[in-house]
């Protein structure tokens, strides 16, 4: 028997999201045409549906059960039962959106600073073009440009990981000029990376 897939808490979150937006948005076009019946029994379905795809979510479960179960007793009109679920579904969708801000910023890749200096032949070199290229890659996803004591700092933030570095300047050797051939490597940590690349 295969195994059971495994199903994500936001990729739970995400179904429901789509699922109340377009209940949401049918419900609203039924209750402005004044078919506020229509509007309950899409609001009250769609409610029904997400709460057992949202075991994961206590404070969302009883939002939705308290909802459902108010309108039930309630002896208020059609429209006033329909806008009560309209406010639930609003309620659920905006925690579930901040849910998943919070999910997206978690899973950002950690980000990796790169700063040092360039020497040829042991002695700082000015102007070289420092490039990080990703091992396996041709592209740089990273440059700096070397000061007149030959120091650098990356401007944009680089993923961490293994890179190729090129160094293009006047009097560098042709090896260090191109990924194909040169010999420096950088492995960045998360945080400040601090590199010598010594051209000999």
């Amino acid at each position: 028997m295969p195994p059971t897939p495994t199903v994500r808490t936001t990729d739970l979150d995400r179904i429901v999201l789509a699922s109340l937006k377009e209940v949401h948005n049918k419900g609203a076009e039924l209750y402005n045409a004044g078919d506020h019946a229509g509007a309950l029994r899409l609001y009250q379905g769609g409610l029904i549906v997400a709460k057992p795809l949202l075991d994961h979510r206590a404070k969302q479960q009883t939002e939705i059960h308290e909802g459902l179960d108010q309108v039930t007793k309630s002896t208020a009109d059609v429209k006033l039962k329909a806008f009560r679920l309209h406010e639930v579904i609003e309620q659920v969708r905006g925690d579930l959106k901040e849910e998943a801000k919070l999910a997206a910023a978690s899973e950002k890749p950690a980000e990796a600073a790169a700063s040092g200096k360039v020497t040829l032949n042991g002695k700082p070199t000015a102007g070289v073009t420092v490039a990080f290229i990703p091992v396996g890659t041709t592209k740089a996803l990273g440059t700096a440009k070397a000061g007149e004591d030959g120091t650098f700092h990356a401007a944009t933030a680089l993923n961490v990981g293994t890179y190729l570095v090129t160094l293009v300047g006047d009097g560098m050797p042709a090896k260090f000029t191109k990924p194909e051939t040169t010999p420096l490597r950088a492995e960045l940590k998360a945080g400040v990376n601090s590199l010598v690349f010594d051209a000999k």
